[in-house]
């Protein structure tokens, strides 16, 4: 068993290594022996989002932060996309003009609200073959995406990373 993995053993589900970009922070916690986040001191300096969730610990209540909400909410307009990727990536590339451990899309899901209350429509592409699957997956997300509305992932920036790339190697799809 590794040395990580008796660590986190001991300690409780709400701990110090869970900080958010805290991991040094943690271990330095760990080493004052405060294991729980609800036992971080004021007086120790945290981030923003590290405050929150010392404040979620202590008070065993969800945050929510209503006026950033609407403010997100205010900004979408149908129809409302809901995209995913899932990607490969390998140390030896499978494919032509691919870097080692470059992320490369195989796969996505996609569900279309057209109008508030509206039932989702659903979209899926996953690659079929042993091919570089970009052309079909970008060809198959441009038929599914519509010309307006917005787009919401998860992780944004990781979506349009992979689609900024695609584009690259593919840039009939680039519009």
């Amino acid at each position: 068993m590794s040395a990580s993995r008796l660590v986190l053993e001991f300690l409780p589900e709400e701990n110090v290594l869970n900080l958010y970009r805290g991991r040094e922070k943690g271990f330095n916690l760990l080493a004052k022996g405060i294991h729980r986040l609800a036992e971080i001191p004021y007086c120790f300096r945290l981030s923003g989002n590290q405050q929150i969730q010392r404040k979620v610990a202590i008070s065993s209540r969800p945050y929510l932060n209503k006026v950033r909400i609407k403010s997100f909410l205010q900004q979408l307009c149908y129809p409302i996309h809901f995209l995913d990727f899932e990607t490969v990536w390998t140390a030896i590339p499978l494919f032509d003009g691919v870097r080692p451990y470059q992320q490369v899309p195989f796969q996505f899901s996609l569900h279309i609200l057209n109008a508030q209350g509206a039932e989702p429509g659903h979209y899926i592409f996953l690659a079929d073959g042993r091919g570089d699957p970009r052309p079909a997956f970008m060809e198959r997300l441009r038929e599914s995406v519509a010309n307006s509305g917005s787009i919401v992932a998860f992780n944004a920036s990781f979506e349009k990373a992979r689609l900024k790339e695609c584009c690259k190697l593919l840039p009939e799809f680039g519009p």
